[in-house]
């Protein structure tokens, strides 16, 4: 008998009775179809019977030992691998995406606080131009200033 956690997915299997004299061993392989439970317990139990026509006076004793085995259900590991992946992946490109995006907003901010203070200097150079011109008459238009005749 070989069942999951809880007792889960039972299966037993027999084997067919073989003569075996006393002090010799048997080797009996048992093929068992178990849902993948990652691990799997259960009983191994041996009855021993008579073989024929042959009696027997000694008393026959049931031998019984725990068994554990490893089911990995590697079909589910290998879909919640993928699927893992794909949660953190995408994670991944959407911080990535969020990031570039900021990138080019900072970008374009820096190139449009770049064009205005380029565009306040040129201004303000002309200002000062004018304003020097200005002031450069005003100096000549002056009785007694000695660039006036």
């Amino acid at each position: 008998m070989l069942a999951g956690p809880f007792g889960a997915g039972e299966v037993s299997a027999s084997a067919t009775r073989r003569e075996i004299l006393p002090g010799k061993a048997v080797t009996v392989a048992a093929e068992l179809a178990t849902w993948p439970t990652v691990r799997s317990s259960g009983s191994v139990t041996v009855q021993p019977g008579v073989v024929g026509d042959d009696e027997l006076d000694a008393a026959l004793v049931t031998a019984s030992t725990g068994v554990s085995v490893w089911t990995v259900p590697w079909s589910q590991l290998v879909l919640l691998v993928l699927v893992v992946g794909a949660l953190v992946g995408g994670r991944w490109a959407r911080r990535r995406r969020a990031v570039q995006f900021q990138a080019r907003v900072d970008r374009a901010v820096a190139q449009a606080r770049a064009e205005a203070a380029d565009e306040v200097r040129s201004e303000v150079g002309v200002c000062a131009g004018v304003r020097s011109q200005a002031e450069a008459g005003a100096q000549t238009d002056r009785p007694g200033h000695p660039d006036v005749p």
